[in-house]
């Protein structure tokens, strides 16, 4: 749990977010078979199951929203890797060109 809250202080990462809470749900996945064996009645424990599958339907918006993130940044590196190729190239030929018109 402590580890869930530290990741909701700005800056927020989509992605550790949704490994933090991915692990949360697992412990409390965990904590609820557990439960359910432990108990006599496990028939009373369907709000466990609905409960889980709440947490599956959260978890599955926080992973994709943490691959929209993840593909948004890989466009602008690429963009920007590409732009910045691009200026590099236009830079040096510039240079030659005012190398020649100076020789």
């Amino acid at each position: 749990v402590d580890e869930v809250v530290r990741c909701l202080y700005p800056p927020l990462e989509p992605k550790l977010l949704e490994a933090r809470f991915t692990a949360l749900t697992l412990s409390v996945g965990h904590l609820a078979l557990v439960t359910r064996n432990a108990c006599i009645t496990p028939s009373s424990m369907l709000w466990i199951d609905d409960s889980l599958s709440k947490m599956e339907e959260h978890l599955q918006i926080l992973r994709d929203a943490a691959i929209a993130v993840e593909s948004t940044e890989m466009r602008n590196y690429s963009s920007f890797s590409s732009n910045s190729s691009r200026q590099a190239i236009i830079d040096r030929t510039d240079k030659i060109d005012e190398q020649t018109s100076h020789a």
